[in-house]
């Protein structure tokens, strides 16, 4: 057969799938999904791309979505055609899309056969049970789905079961760069696994009586459980004054192999930010590392329970290790056991563990917090508005291990590291990684600060050499707090002039790419006015990568200095 007998029988053949396709109703390519869109391949409402989804894919579909709120419930069911290919993808290309429930129980909804969904940039609200309903079946359903820059609003009650999103018997999905926000718990799990929440932000909105709420009922076997499961760089905040970030206390078995790496939470309430177990709640293989935490109130930082064994009351087989703890106010110390035999600082808790080594039976850690820290974390601010990069001179700097504790009880890859930060910045491979959400960079400066005087600034963000950076200073109320959507300084006058290089008489060094070693130097001069004096000045540096969240690749923590005379 010659070549151009061969495309003919290549092209005929694309024509008869595309030809069975239209006679099928199925679907494949673009769409638009607008109220005020017209064409064949807009659809005005959500419940018309659903109706339309029923009949099938023949590719991957893609609905763009308008910036607009549609006053609508989802559900979703099984898609014929759809696979790891043929994925079904909801995006608002531009601002976020509003898809609001108006009360209704649940605003989306994600059936036991609904399968390899992805959804982008959209608000989620207006439900009086869930935002987001992502229901399996018993055991685990493998949905395959994947939510990136998501915000999940739950009802305004704290009443259970309430949440931003209930997660129940699926596996297999990720949450990237959500924000879940509001009800009884922000993230209520029930019987979930291999699911990964990654750079998200969980926002109890002052009134959230558990942020994250791992529940399995008592009626379920021992094996029904929350398992696998990686919560990591994510910000927790804001729980009730009586409540707490992470729960396990509430569930008859809290499974194995739940990996938490690398978060950040900073509570103020009188009960513990972490509650990890009694009963058998906070069983076993529990990965429990890096993780800043800070209770602001008169609660302490961790309870520990105890599993009931036939050799008595022994915390059990997990690796709980490298994380620092800060509660100031704690009443009853930073650390405390869930029946009272024990209530003190991290030090204390150490002491206790080496005159009890009865209670950590063999398989997990060798102890409990060997090296975790008790101090505070040098966070930029820890009061919203929030900013929870790390300050130079954080003792969270180089403090924390991409090591995990080995041996036949792992259920999770031993060998697994959190590659990267909150903001998708790099972790360093070899040597000492950062307690906490974030990889930070460290900003120093020197100089008098006197007006007429020049302050050097040094930089360096190894993992981002040979990239772009450019250095921004701003007066008066200084960098616009950081989170996981939003990065920037504050808007004044001196930052478009750092930014983009004018007055060099003032600014030098602020733009240009970072050396080999990750290294620049930038300076700034301060003019001899009298009227800056007590004025204070605030710098930070951004490295710039196309591929990264934003466009930004990573931020620093800002340099901070009164101007003096």
């Amino acid at each position: 057969m010659t070549r151009t007998s061969r495309l003919a029988v290549s092209l005929a053949g694309l024509l008869l799938v595309a030809s069975a396709s239209r006679a099928s109703g199925q679907l494949s390519g673009t769409y638009t999904l607008d109220p005020n869109g017209s064409g064949p391949r807009n659809y005005p409402t959500w419940g018309a791309a659903v109706q339309a989804l029923a009949a099938g894919v023949a590719g991957p579909v893609v609905f763009q979505v308008a910036p607009v709120t549609f006053r609508e419930t989802v559900v979703l069911n099984g898609i014929p055609g759809a696979s790891f290919t043929h994925t079904i993808t909801f995006v608002a290309p531009g601002a976020p899309a509003i898809l609001d429930a108006s009360g209704a129980p649940d605003t989306i909804t994600l059936q036991s056969t609904a399968m390899h969904f992805v959804f982008r940039n959209l608000v989620v609200r207006g439900a009086s049970s869930h935002a987001l309903n992502l229901n399996g079946v018993n055991p685990y359903t493998p949905a395959y789905c994947r939510f990136v820059d998501m915000t999940f609003i739950g009802p305004s009650t704290n009443t259970f079961p309430a949440s931003a999103a209930l997660i129940s018997m699926a596996s297999h999905c990720d949450f990237v760069h959500c924000v879940f926000a509001g009800g009884h718990s922000a993230i209520l799990c029930s019987v979930m696994t291999s699911n990964v929440f990654d750079r998200c932000e969980i926002d109890g909105l002052g009134a959230a009586l558990m942020l994250v709420l791992p529940y399995t009922a008592h009626s379920y076997p021992q094996w029904a459980h929350d398992a696998d499961n990686v919560w990591q760089n994510c910000f927790l905040h804001d729980c009730h004054p009586d409540g707490h970030a992470f729960y396990f206390d509430s569930q008859r078995y809290g499974g194995c192999g739940n990996m938490f790496w690398h978060n950040t939470i900073v509570v103020k309430t009188t009960r513990a930010a972490v509650q990890a177990g009694s009963r058998a709640a906070w069983t076993a293989c529990q990965s429990w590392r890096n993780n800043i935490v800070v209770n602001l109130g008169t609660g302490p930082c961790v309870v520990y329970g105890y599993e009931i064994t036939t050799s008595g009351m022994c915390l059990v087989c997990n690796d709980l290790d490298h994380n620092c703890y800060h509660a100031p106010s704690a009443t009853a110390g930073t650390v405390q056991l869930a029946d009272g035999s024990f209530g003190g600082s991290l030090a204390q808790w150490k002491t206790w563990l080496q005159h009890n080594p009865q209670a950590i039976l063999p398989g997990g850690g060798s102890s409990y917090d060997n090296h975790s820290i008790e101090a505070d974390p040098g966070l930029v601010r820890m009061t919203a508005p929030y900013d929870f990069h790390l300050r130079a001179g954080s003792p969270c700097l180089d403090r924390g291990t991409s090591t995990y504790v080995a041996g036949p009880w792992v259920t999770f890859n031993p060998t697994a590291r959190v590659a990267s930060d909150f903001e998708g910045q790099d972790r360093p491979i070899g040597c000492a990684v950062d307690i906490g959400a974030d990889e930070g960079d460290t900003l120093a400066g020197s100089g008098t600060g006197r007006i007429g005087s020049a302050v050097a600034l040094h930089l360096d963000d190894a993992p981002a050499a040979g990239l772009p950076y450019a250095l921004g200073s701003s007066l008066g109320t200084g960098p616009i707090p950081i989170d996981t959507r939003r990065l920037g300084l504050a808007a004044d006058a001196l930052l478009f002039l750092s930014v983009s290089g004018s007055c060099p008489a003032i600014f030098t060094g602020y733009r240009g790419v970072l050396d080999g070693q990750g290294k620049a130097q930038a300076a700034i001069g301060i003019p001899n006015l009298a009227g800056l004096i007590g004025v204070h000045l605030h710098s930070a540096f951004v490295t710039v990568d196309a591929a990264a969240p934003s466009g930004i690749r990573s931020i620093s923590n800002p340099f901070s200095f009164q101007i003096a005379k």
